[in-house]
């Protein structure tokens, strides 16, 4: 698991830091911004997913402004009951797919988007509405969470920033761990492979072994190929 995860945020950790030099950002300003927005309480690999979703959809991609919306997500995320993973994940997804119904939930109603949309009229185009929908959601957004006291650590958050800080020390190990395990690689493919000449596990299509091995062959397989 610990190399998948590393495999995965390596290619994602690739792809966040082309994406912010594209926007005209830096990735590891990006990185700090959003953690001050969720305060700690999201893992590396979550945040630079939805910093990709983001930039990727053409949202406002400054650290100020990447920060702004994390910050607005996690406050309306408490209110609802849910956390700042779950709530950033919708908020850049109601705004960037302009599903209104992921805005909702965070906003119970209280913001009528579609009516946003309909103003704008049939010739907007879809980046028009998505920023229509982008702006409404900062500046209701940031109103609301200053009229409950800005968000508040809880126990939740506690946990939450507990389980961010495990999920990036396993990630940060494993990334260590690439160079050497891409060493063991074709060791380990050759050893599946002697394996499976020496049982003829090909002629044994029910043996547990040989599933076992087939899976093995996957996972490195998979691994390869993310590099």
């Amino acid at each position: 698991a610990m190399a998948e995860l590393a495999g995965k945020g390596d290619a994602l950790r690739r792809s966040f830091s082309n994406l912010a030099t594209s926007a005209g950002e830096s990735s590891d300003r990006i990185l700090v911004a959003l953690r001050r927005g969720t305060a700690g309480t999201v893992s590396d690999f979550r945040l630079i997913q939805e910093a990709n979703r983001a930039v990727i959809s053409g949202l406002p991609a400054s650290a100020d402004k990447l920060e702004e919306l994390a910050r607005v997500a996690r406050g309306l995320g408490q209110a609802v009951g849910i956390d700042a993973t779950e709530a950033i994940q919708r908020m850049v997804r109601g705004i960037s797919k302009q599903e209104i119904e992921l805005l909702d939930e965070l906003f119970g109603g209280s913001v009528k988007f579609n009516d946003i949309l309909k103003k704008l009229g049939s010739t907007a185009t879809s980046t028009e509405k998505q920023m229509a929908i982008y702006n409404a959601v900062l500046s209701v957004g940031k109103q609301r969470v200053e009229e409950m006291g800005g968000a508040t650590e809880t126990f939740a958050d506690r946990m939450a920033g507990a389980r961010a800080n495990i999920d990036n020390f396993k990630e940060g190990l494993g990334r260590k761990l690439i160079p050497v395990l891409e060493k063991l690689i074709p060791i380990a493919i050759e050893a599946a492979d002697a394996l499976r000449k020496l049982f003829n596990i090909d002629e044994i299509s029910a043996d547990p072994v040989n599933d076992e091995i087939k899976k093995l062959k996957g996972q490195i397989q998979d691994l390869t190929n993310q590099r």
